[in-house]
């Protein structure tokens, strides 16, 4: 609706005040001082950014032009250039946002296939080395005891017969 009222707006100055009114609004060669202050959200660092407030800021009301010698339309274009404003500071921090979004998403998912493609399959290998020396051992422990029985057998029955 913004771009709409803009667009219409600006073709109505066109006509009836046309380019050189428009090129007086130019604010000339004072540069757009944007602050930017970092934020940060679980973990996820991200700029946000807004113009500087200054007194030699340029403002829309205070443009080369003699609002006495110009129609309602062009009052009605820096209204809705002053509106825009607002959208696009908004459009340029949560743009910001979403590519320091992207850009944590990005590493994280490249952590997690470090995981799954090199470090869990080391983890299985040694967990099923670990499982087989447990099991190695726990069958030398039975052929041990179960030698260690037969041979307490032998000496009770050598006891017992007295042949000890």
């Amino acid at each position: 609706e913004l771009c709409v009222r803009i667009s219409m707006v600006y073709a109505l100055v066109r006509m009836y005040e046309g380019q050189h009114m428009l090129s007086l609004l130019h604010p000339g060669q004072i540069p757009l001082v944007v602050v930017m202050e970092r934020h940060s959200l679980m973990g996820c660092t991200f700029a946000q950014f807004r113009p500087a407030q200054s007194e030699d800021e340029v403002h829309p009301s205070t443009m080369k032009y003699d609002p006495a010698l110009s129609s309602i339309h062009l009052d009605d274009l820096l209204s809705a250039l002053s509106d825009a404003d607002e959208i696009l500071w908004r459009y340029i921090n949560v743009r910001a946002k979403l590519v320091a979004l992207e850009k944590d998403l990005r590493n994280t998912m490249r952590k997690i296939n470090n995981l799954e493609h090199a470090v869990l399959p080391t983890l299985r290998a040694e967990y099923k080395r670990i499982r087989e020396i447990l099991a190695e051992r726990e069958r030398q422990d039975r052929y041990t005891l179960k030698k260690m029985s037969r041979k307490s057998r032998f000496i009770s029955h050598e006891c017992e017969n007295g042949l000890l």
